[in-house]
């Protein structure tokens, strides 16, 4: 196996599903333990994990009590179960994408708690407004993108400035996926960075920091959720 392979679940997903159709794992036969895969693959034990249930779902793999996790013969007449796990592999980059963007973003909120100037307090709160008043939901995604923007300028940091307006650009090429789960956290949405708001006019990092955090983590959950439905 190689040990290039990046770590993220869905691309572990893939990996071992290709290493099942062409014949290099057969039915019947055993899967490496999770801690051999980790060290072949270089990857996390959790993302090894999670490859493995979205693979036991599809049934690809199955898991014998005691006995290890075995590749499947379910998935050989199973021609849904083998759509359903490309569709999700289709949708992996909006996976990394996300993972990236929490990364960042979860960083940055404490530069722009620190570093805020009013003005930049002033250009939030113009922005939320403007999010409060938005009913459509592709202007409110846009809306919303605009205040994550204006969280990432008042770092004033000019890379996480770019970074951010290159994960708004992919965010934009999949917007269909991106425009219905913002509509469904839409009124927590609202909420919640009328509260970030004034923690950083507090000057309060940490409560501004578990916000976010929530926040963004939600977003990623209702995401997944909708996507591997």
């Amino acid at each position: 196996m190689s040990n290039q392979l990046k770590s993220t679940p869905l691309q572990i997903a893939e990996y071992i599903k290709d290493e099942i159709e062409l014949g290099k794992l057969k039915p019947g036969d055993k899967l490496p333990s999770e801690r051999e895969l980790v060290k072949e693959l270089s990857v996390s034990r959790s993302s090894v994990r999670e490859a493995i249930k979205y693979l036991s779902t599809m049934e690809y793999l199955e898991s014998v009590k005691r006995k290890g996790t075995f590749v499947s013969k379910k998935y050989i007449e199973n021609k849904y179960a083998n759509a359903q796990l490309n569709n999700i592999l289709k949708v992996a980059p909006i996976f990394d994408l996300m993972e990236v963007r929490m990364f960042l973003e979860e960083q940055f909120i404490v530069l722009a708690v620190k570093r805020a100037t009013d003005l930049d307090i002033e250009k939030l709160n113009k922005v939320l407004s403007k999010i409060e008043k938005e009913n459509d939901n592709t202007a409110f995604l846009k809306a919303d993108l605009e205040f994550h923007l204006t969280l990432a300028e008042s770092t004033h940091n000019v890379v996480i400035v770019e970074l951010m307006k290159v994960i708004i650009k992919r965010i934009y090429d999949n917007a269909e996926a991106f425009i219905e789960s913002s509509s469904k956290t839409r009124e927590i949405t609202i909420n919640t960075f009328k509260k970030i708001v004034l923690q950083i006019e507090k000057r309060n990092v940490g409560t501004a920091e578990l916000l976010y955090h929530n926040h963004i983590h939600l977003v990623d959950d209702i995401l997944k959720d909708q996507l591997l439905k």
